[in-house]
């Protein structure tokens, strides 16, 4: 690992951006950058995984005053992040993904709601053709987890099963506190890092944000989702340079380790069986209607390549950014 520039005077917000192999999303996310600057003083950290891309050499060369951190090896999401953490001194900091673009105003919406609540906050997300991508979650809970694994949530009001579920359910128009949100924008408190800890390294892609909002509730900086600041998010544009059941098979693993960091493994094992239950149930639903629905059978066919996908075996572990 090599340090493109030396320690500077600590500035208000330090903003770290990991990238893997996503050099064009990564110049998009700078010049937004500089298009919609924070109103205080800022440094931005790229932390290059072992790009094939020649994504580092492009920082170096179009933006000569961001910090780059170039990587010999794809350490991970995590790891990356972290190490751009202990290098800054920043009061606040911002884990930005290399497929997101901030609008006008976002830095500052969510840095006056960090001041104000000392908190962790989250950003509001827009797919780019401007519609919400839902980024707001709960942890994983009995009671919210059985009644959507087994599609029970379809009774329950509109406004009950946003309340109870978040996600999909979930508006996501109004300020409120929540259980996690994706680390596409993600602005912390220096104090919540201290307290908490940085991410953990056990993850290497996915679950690391959720494992961290937990800790960081957990140290009394609660997440609070602020529908003001906006960020253009393309999603997953790292992972998706892998097969569609990788990225399943991993998202499960994550979550599952999750359980089994922070529930009792009774409560771990719990989880599992909810999970492949519900998509069971749902697999054999969706195929049913799906005597008179094309739709609704490619949804069955869709659960039942889930359920193949967590069955698989591991995958390796590539991919650095979300």
């Amino acid at each position: 690992m090599t340090a493109d520039s030396g320690r500077r005077d600590a500035p208000e917000l330090a903003i770290v951006i990991v990238n893997w192999n996503t050099r064009e999303l990564l110049r998009a996310c700078l010049d937004a950058l500089a298009q919609h600057p924070a109103g205080v003083p800022a440094e931005i950290w790229v932390v290059d995984n072992a790009s094939e891309d020649g994504s580092a050499d492009m920082v170096a060369s179009e933006y000569p005053d961001i910090r780059i951190i170039r990587n010999a090896d794809n350490v991970g999401f995590s790891a990356a992040n972290n190490q751009a953490i202990r290098e800054t001194e920043a009061r606040f900091v911002l884990l930005l993904n290399s497929d997101a673009e901030v609008t006008a105003d976002a830095l500052d919406r969510a840095l006056d709601a960090c001041r104000e609540k000392n908190t962790a906050v989250a950003a509001r997300l827009l797919n780019p053709d401007g519609t919400l991508q839902h980024s707001c979650f709960r942890f994983p809970r009995l009671t919210p987890d059985v009644v959507e694994a087994f599609y029970l949530h379809k009774l329950l009001p509109t406004g009950v099963r946003g309340r109870v579920l978040l996600g999909g359910y979930w508006s996501h128009e109004e300020e409120r506190t929540v259980d996690w949100a994706i680390g596409a924008f993600l602005m912390v408190p220096r104090e919540a890092i201290d307290r908490a800890g940085a991410l953990s390294e056990d993850y290497f892609l996915f679950g690391e944000d959720m494992e961290w909002c937990y800790r960081l509730r957990e140290a009394g900086f609660p997440i609070v989702f602020v529908p003001d600041a906006e960020v253009v998010h393309h999603g997953n544009q790292s992972a998706t340079q892998r097969a569609p059941e990788w990225r399943i098979r991993r998202t499960h693993q994550a979550k599952y380790r999750f359980c089994d960091d922070h529930f009792s493994p009774a409560r771990a094992r719990l989880q599992r069986v909810i999970d492949r239950a519900g998509y069971r149930v749902r697999r054999e639903l969706f195929r049913f209607l799906g005597m008179w629905s094309p739709a609704r059978k490619a949804m069955g066919e869709d659960y039942a390549f889930i359920l193949r996908a967590m069955d698989g075996g591991d995958g390796g572990e590539e991919g650095g950014a979300s």
